[in-house]
């Protein structure tokens, strides 16, 4: 049960008792009254507290304050009336039944809040419950994980890169365990930590392979890079296809392709020269994360080398069908104009249609020129392809 705000105000006597009160028996009945209802607004307070951090909104959490006020009310006059705490005057024995009362009626007011909402307490109460079963199990797998650290098998690996950010990982998640202000961010919290709990131990487990995973990620690594340079050597020819069978201005951006894969090839194969260096180190994590900055960099040159290549070809099939891009091209377009007959906006989307007709039109006409520049013929018609689809998602309630 939740600790009651109130119960500091008795000084410290544990959840339960009684202060001590001159009377004796005048005023056992006025603090069996009291407990009655501290021990409905402890259980509620918690239910609307676990509410709240579902959904603030709920009619039982906007409900709530007037009521914990009112408790808070009633407690001070309880503790007047019972000689705990005093006040202006002495209590009277008819104070004590005006407290005695005060506190039934608010015993019922907590049982029909009680009732009221009933159903949505009793879900928090449930989640509640789920809830501290997920944390515990959070905490029984970060402990789990953490006392594979301790393993006399894992020190050979406790420096390796991947085990220390694991290790991390999982510290910073239990940290947010331990701080989560409410339900919703605890059991945020305690599935990081079953997640993180989990990576260090495929970590930990892991850490015996990762010198020959290395060496394989470096050798595969290294295979790639010659690969990529054997095609780099073509792209002087390929270049020299596009400039003889097409204008200049339709491979401009790709002139300084062969410059960019010799630099990144050139920073891939000393990223792996470093590699193989920290293998013959024996910190083979730190090999795998020269490979990854290899891979990186062939990631670059690759794509350098493909854009020329895969430029010549796309250029080569618009040459000999140029009609065959406008073909599908203009089909979307009568597509988008029927529909924005059928959905009755040919006022808003009409003229935008026939102006991509006209686009359309006027790069097809443009072919006709001594040197065609067939690449902007083709991005004239992937824009004007981009503003049907746009137009379309529009009519459609998409956009």
């Amino acid at each position: 049960m939740a600790a009651n705000p109130f119960r500091r105000l008795f000084g410290g006597e544990p959840a339960g008792s009684p202060p001590h009160q001159p009377g004796g028996g005048a005023n056992t009945g006025l603090t069996s009254a009291f407990l009655d209802a501290d021990r409905r607004f402890s259980s509620l307070d918690e239910d609307v507290r676990t509410l709240s951090a579902q959904n603030p909104n709920a009619t039982a959490v906007q409900q709530w304050p007037t009521i914990r006020d009112r408790f808070g009310g009633a407690t001070e006059r309880y503790l007047w009336a019972s000689g705990s705490q005093s006040g202006t005057r002495p209590p009277t024995p008819q104070d004590r039944e005006a407290t005695a009362r005060e506190l039934a009626d608010l015993v019922a007011v907590l049982d029909r809040f009680h009732s009221d909402h009933q159903r949505a307490l009793t879900n928090a109460r449930g989640a509640r419950a789920s809830s501290a079963a997920q944390e515990q199990a959070a905490r029984v797998a970060a402990e789990r994980a953490t006392d594979l650290l301790a393993a006399p098998s894992t020190a050979p690996y406790l420096t390796l890169r991947p085990v220390v950010r694991a290790t991390d990982a999982l510290v910073e998640a239990v940290r947010h365990l331990d701080t989560a202000p409410d339900l919703v961010a605890r059991d945020a919290a305690a599935r990081a930590v079953q997640e993180k709990a989990a990576e260090l131990t495929a970590a930990v487990e892991a850490a015996p392979r990762i010198g020959d995973d290395a060496q394989r990620s470096l050798a595969a690594a290294g295979t790639r890079l010659q690969a990529v340079r054997n095609r780099a050597s073509d792209l002087a020819d390929t270049r020299s296809a596009l400039l003889r069978e097409f204008s200049a201005a339709c491979s401009t951006d790709l002139v300084d392709n062969d410059k960019v894969a010799a630099r990144e090839s050139a920073a891939a194969e000393a990223a792996l020269s470093t590699a193989a260096l920290r293998l013959r180190e024996s910190t083979p994590d730190l090999a795998l994360e020269q490979v990854g900055v290899a891979r990186d960099h062939l990631d670059t040159a690759d794509a350098a080398v493909n854009a020329v290549g895969e430029r010549l070809r796309t250029l080569r099939a618009a040459k000999a069908d140029p009609a065959a891009v406008a073909a599908r091209t203009r089909f979307a377009l009568r597509d988008a104009q029927h529909l924005a007959v059928q959905k009755q906006q040919v006022h808003r989307w009409g003229t935008v249609l026939d102006a991509q007709h006209a686009r359309i039109e006027r790069a097809i006409a443009d072919l006709d020129r001594v040197h065609p520049d067939y690449w902007q013929y083709l991005q004239t018609l992937a824009d004007v392809d981009r503003m049907i689809a746009d137009a379309v998602d529009r009519m459609r309630g998409r956009a």
